[in-house]
């Protein structure tokens, strides 16, 4: 099966006025629950395709993970300002075990503000992020996947995490016509 890019903006089912009970026994409330497909944290994954010698598995991965990044979040208009994604994206499996997706399932530090989609996009604001050298981390790719990996995610990075990406200019502008929307006072559309 072919790895491929697919929607990381779910839900795929809303819940509204969902009572839960926690890890401790108590009921939890929530005014909206969104159901995820399940995955398998992206770091987990690549641990263990490193274990197995699979480099270049763990290469598609992530690959596929920028391709995702740009192409839902990019052309939404939002971004992930995150740089964890090894903690906050995870690995979509098909029914023989082989992965087929990667998806943004911690939504915490999804964002539309284009003053953080910009800063996020700098290519030095991910240089010395722990996410990718820091050989300390357990976490790091460096640590998960070894140097060269780390290497070519920070080569891919810079490649396509910039605002001159098309996808991400237009990101950009998404959001800032957003922005400049909500500012606007109201019955003022359009004077000056």
């Amino acid at each position: 099966n072919k790895l491929q890019a697919s929607t990381v903006l779910y839900p795929e089912i809303e819940l509204n006025d969902v009572t839960v009970l926690g890890p401790d026994g108590s009921l939890q409330e929530f005014k909206r629950v969104h159901v995820q497909k399940k995955t398998k944290v992206l770091w987990e994954v690549i641990a263990d395709m490193k274990r197995q010698g699979r480099e270049d598995d763990i290469r598609k991965l992530l690959d596929l993970f920028i391709q995702t990044s740009v192409e839902e979040l990019g052309r939404r208009g939002v971004w992930d300002a995150a740089k964890s994604f090894v903690l906050n994206w995870g690995v979509e499996f098909d029914r023989s075990g082989q992965p087929l997706a990667v998806n943004l399932f911690d939504f915490g530090e999804l964002t539309d503000d284009p003053i953080k989609i910009r800063e996020s996009l700098i290519p030095n604001s991910w240089e010395k992020h722990w996410v990718i050298y820091d050989k300390n981390h357990p976490f790091s790719l460096a640590s998960l996947a070894g140097p060269n990996i780390a290497d070519y995610f920070y080569e891919k990075v810079c490649k396509e995490f910039t605002p001159d990406n098309e996808i991400l200019k237009s990101a950009l502008s998404k959001a800032g016509a957003r922005l400049a929307t909500a500012a606007e006072p109201s019955g003022e559309k359009g004077s000056g």
